[in-house]
Order: structure tokens, then C-alpha cells, then sequence
């Protein structure tokens, strides 16, 4: 490879950094009026005024200068003038799409000023159809914005998104700083720029944001290099240049000079000292520095070493990996989630990039910054594992409350049965399988079963104890229930209610007449009158 070819690889590379870090604006072609000159030719721009032997032009010859060239009407044969219309409908053809984080205020601006606007002045312009379609675009846009959605580069991100997905949206917003800040080509903005990146570095590693940025990074850093080279060797002639023109000055401009140069270094001193102080590493550089420049030719140097060892390819593919399983996670597919982290697990370890934070001299806890730095790799494995377990959780609480819920019905089943053994009618206590006794004092009848055996003589059960150990029946005179059921059994007469015979209640009477009799006579009582 020549040394040509080389510079042309430089070159490309540098293009390639511009071309990552800057956001395009529409590649159309713009229109103009044209004027076809007499040989043949052809100048286009924008006629500003046209005289009778004369029209002059205005030549846009880069993206902010522009040359105006006056021309002879005798050198012309044909001005071709672009419509009002068309020069309009150029302009709003750049509309969309629309950049990142446009405000809701800024699409009502846009509308108004663009589209309606348009649409309103040129009702039969042949570009209608489509400033119509581009009004519609804005307004869906807007309702989205108003609605609380962002978009970052061309992705949409709604509110549950940018709370499920946190790390990925504020590290493509980090990285979209970067590209804003790279856009302006100064040495202090590039700086800012890696400022952004320490940012992502240390809050958002391994993110698709961070990846990205890994990436224009390893672009950016040797162009950053070669600027602040060339800024170190021009300091001292710059800084001559500066005492030779401040000697020209009067006294009143010169004490102003002075005074403006005076507080812009004591500026640039507090915020190096405020830098310092918060572990800043990329701190603001003073291009009239020679400390300065070479403190951040070293530091440029440090950083393209210490991003030598870092796959920027392998990087994106892993980020674009966990970015997937985090989008499981958040629609709840935890399995296929777990087999996307674990097929990252296979792949090599997380990339050995420690924290870009500066280390600090202290003696306390903060011995190790890089223990800091937040890995995109961790936040999304951590999220997994969080999940499975509340899900672990779930499945346990609710077996627990179902195994609750069964011994509940097992007691209340039992209570019901209690419940409905008491209950009578026609049919036996005893057919039923329930001792009446088991529910009424020691002594008392069972009233509702005596009921129920009204035709029947009583049978009362004696304990088991004594079922086992029967006594010897001791005799007695009469045995009054004997003769009343062999009465009952000869149909004698009895009582109507199931009592002693007659016979019974006859004799009992006479015997209790007699000794009554007895006794009267004993006292003197109801004698023979004399």
C-alpha cells in the first residue's frame, strides 16, 4: 500500500466518523432558477433581481457561503425561474423526517408554518398530494409526542418503555449528545463529546447506545489527537499574535481585552477545578494552554490504549443480545429470556473495559471506582432473576392459600354435618346412627325418641361397663312392671297412657282407706255415740 493509499484510508476513516456522528439533513437536490447562457452553458441559483439589460443570481457555493454574480441579458437565451410553489415545497420536503426529541410546541410550529400553510397559499399546487401526506405524518407524530412517547433517531419510545427499558433509551439519548457535539468540527466540542462517552462508560456499558458510541469513539479519538497536536504547535505563535494586536489597541479597548481574557481563564479554572473534584477525566481543554493540550494529547493517547482490547463488532452483537431478553422480561416470556442470557453466558466473557472514570486519591471506600461502572449485562440479569423469583413467590403464595382454602372446606363440611344430625321427624334416632344421649344430661330421657316408641315398652341401655358385668337381680315382693306387661299382653285393661292397671290404683286406694280408718279409731275419733 502507497503512502497515497494511506492518506485516502485516513481520510475515509475521518469521513466515517463525521458520517456516524451527524445527523443528515435531505439528500434532494435543491431546486433553483436556471439561466442557459448563449454557449451553451447553464448557471443555477436564485434570480434576486432582474434589470432590463441585466439579472443577477445568487450561487449557494457551500452550505453557508453564497456569491451573487451579476450577468448581461445579451449573454442569455433562456431564464428558466422556479415556481413560488416549488421553491416552497423544497423547503418543506425536509420536514421529515423529523429529528430526535422534537417538542410538542416545535411539530405545532412546523404544522402551522408548513403544511397548513402551504396548502392554504398554493390550493392547486401539483405538490398538494403530497405536503398533504407529510401534514398527516406531523399530526400522528404529534398526538404521539403528546401522548408522552420520544423518538431517538428513528425508534419510538413510549412511557413504559422508557421505564422498562431505562438503561437503552438514556444511553441512545448519551449517544445522540455525542453526535450533536462531534457535529460542530471544534476541539472543544470533541471533548465535550468524550465527556458523553465517560458518561455512557461508567452508567450504560454494554447497552446498544454504549456499543454504538464504542465505536465512533475508536474514530475519534486519533482526530482529536491530531487537532490538539496542531493547536500545541501554533500556541505560541497564537499567543504572540495576541500581545501584538492587543498593543494596537487604545487604552479604553485594551483594558476591555484584558479584562474579557481575565475572566474567561478564571471561568475555565473553576470548572477545571469543579471537574477534578466530581472524577471527571475529559475535563475542558484552554486552547491557548500549552499545560492544557499536551495534558489532553497524553489522556487521547491512554484512551486509545486502553480501547485496544475491545471488539467493537463482538460489543454490538452482545448489546443487541441482552437488548432482546430484556424485551422478554418485560413481556413476561421469562424461559426464552433465561436461554438468551445463557447463550450469552456462553460467549466470551464481558469485554475487560474498566470504568474511564479518573481514579480519585482517597483513602476511603472509594479505592475502586471501576466497581462502580453499571453493565447493561448485569441490569438485565438482575431483572430476570428478580422476576423468576416473584414468580417463584406467586406460585408458592397461591399453593399456600389453596392448601388454606381446602382445610377450610374440610371443617366446614364437618360443621354442616353436626349441624343437620339433630334434626327429626317420622324416622328412628337410632335407625339414623345417633346416640340420643350423647346430647342430653346424665338422667334425662331422650323426650323426642320416647315420642317416637310411644307403642313400644321402654328399653333402657345400660353402659357398656355394666353390659360386661352383670349383677344378681334382687327379688322383692311384687314386681309391679312384670304384671303390668303380662296384663298389657292378655289385653287386660290399663291407662290410656301407657301407666299401671286399674286394679292396681283400686287396691292401693282400699289399703290407704283402711289405715286411715285405723288410725282414727286409735284417737277416739268417729266412735258410737253414747
Amino acid at each position: 500500500m502507497n503512502s497515497k493509499q494511506v492518506v485516502m484510508k485516513k481520510s475515509g476513516r475521518m469521513a466515517l466518523v463525521v458520517g456516524l456522528m451527524v445527523v443528515l439533513a435531505s439528500s434532494g437536490a435543491a431546486m433553483a432558477d436556471t439561466i442557459k447562457m448563449n454557449d451553451g452553458s447553464e448557471i443555477s441559483g436564485k434570480i434576486v433581481l432582474e434589470g432590463s439589460d441585466f439579472v443577477k443570481i445568487e450561487l449557494q457555493t457551500s452550505a453557508t457561503i453564497k456569491e451573487s454574480k451579476m450577468i448581461k441579458k445579451s449573454d442569455i437565451k433562456q431564464i428558466l425561474k422556479t415556481a413560488p410553489d416549488d421553491l416552497e415545497w423544497e423547503k418543506i420536503q425536509k420536514l421529515v423526517p423529523t429529528s430526535s426529541l422534537t417538542s410538542a410546541s416545535n411539530y405545532r410550529t412546523m404544522i402551522e408554518a408548513g403544511p397548513k400553510a402551504f396548502i392554504a397559499t398554493y390550493p392547486n399546487s401539483i405538490h398538494k398530494a403530497k405536503v398533504s401526506e407529510i401534514l398527516k405524518t406531523l399530526n400522528e407524530e404529534l398526538d404521539k409526542v403528546e401522548r408522552g412517547y420520544q423518538k431517538i433517531e428513528d425508534e419510538w419510545f413510549s412511557p413504559e418503555d422508557r421505564q422498562n427499558f431505562s438503561m437503552r433509551v438514556e444511553a441512545k439519548k448519551r449517544y445522540l449528545a455525542m453526535q450533536n457535539q462531534v457535529a460542530q468540527h471544534n476541539l472543544p466540542a470533541y471533548v465535550q463529546a468524550m465527556r458523553s462517552f465517560q458518561i455512557l462508560d461508567e452508567n450504560h456499558f454494554g447497552s446498544p447506545g454504549h456499543a454504538q458510541a464504542v465505536a465512533g469513539v475508536k474514530e475519534l479519538l486519533p482526530v482529536i489527537g491530531q487537532t490538539a497536536t496542531r493547536f500545541l504547535r501554533d500556541v505560541n505563535a497564537r499567543n504572540q499574535q495576541f500581545e501584538r494586536d492587543k498593543e494596537l489597541l487604545d487604552a479604553g479597548a485594551k483594558a476591555q481585552v484584558l479584562a474579557a481574557r481575565e475572566r474567561e481563564e478564571i471561568m475555565y479554572q473553576r470548572s477545571l477545578a469543579a471537574d477534578k473534584a466530581a472524577g471527571v477525566k475529559w475535563v475542558g481543554v484552554n486552547i491557548r494552554s500549552t499545560e492544557s493540550l499536551t495534558a489532553l494529547i497524553t489522556l487521547v493517547k491512554s484512551e486509545i490504549e486502553r480501547l485496544k482490547s475491545v471488539d467493537a463488532v463482538a460489543l454490538k452483537a452482545r448489546a443487541e443480545k441482552l437488548y432482546e431478553a430484556d424485551k422478554l422480561i418485560a413481556e413476561d416470556k421469562l424461559v426464552d429470556a433465561k436461554v438468551i442470557v445463557s447463550q450469552i453466558e456462553a460467549l466470551p466473557g464481558e469485554p475487560k473495559l474498566k470504568s474511564s472514570r479518573k481514579k480519585k486519591k482517597s483513602s476511603g471506600s472509594d479505592k475502586s471506582p471501576e466497581k462502580t461502572a453499571k453493565s447493561y449485562y448485569v441490569a438485565v440479569s438482575q431483572k430476570l432473576a428478580d422476576k423468576l423469583a416473584a414468580e417463584a413467590q406467586a406460585t408458592a403464595d397461591a399453593a399456600a392459600e389453596a392448601e388454606a382454602a381446602k382445610v377450610v372446606g374440610n371443617g366446614k363440611k364437618k360443621d354442616d354435618k353436626t349441624a343437620a344430625a339433630p334434626a327429626g321427624g317420622d324416622g328412628d334416632a337410632a335407625a339414623k346412627g345417633e346416640n340420643a344421649a350423647a346430647t342430653e344430661p346424665s338422667g334425662r330421657r331422650n323426650i323426642l325418641g320416647v315420642i317416637a316408641k310411644s307403642d313400644e315398652p321402654e328399653v333402657k341401655e345400660e353402659p357398656e361397663e355394666k353390659k360386661k358385668k352383670p349383677t344378681k337381680k334382687k327379688k322383692t315382693g311384687t314386681n309391679w312392671d312384670e304384671k303390668r306387661k303380662a296384663a298389657e299382653a292378655r289385653g287386660g285393661s290399663g291407662s290410656s297412657d301407657g301407666g299401671y292397671p286399674i286394679w292396681v290404683y283400686t287396691i292401693g286406694i282400699a289399703v290407704v282407706l283402711g289405715a286411715v280408718v285405723g288410725v282414727m279409731k286409735a284417737m277416739g275419733i268417729g266412735g258410737a255415740k253414747e
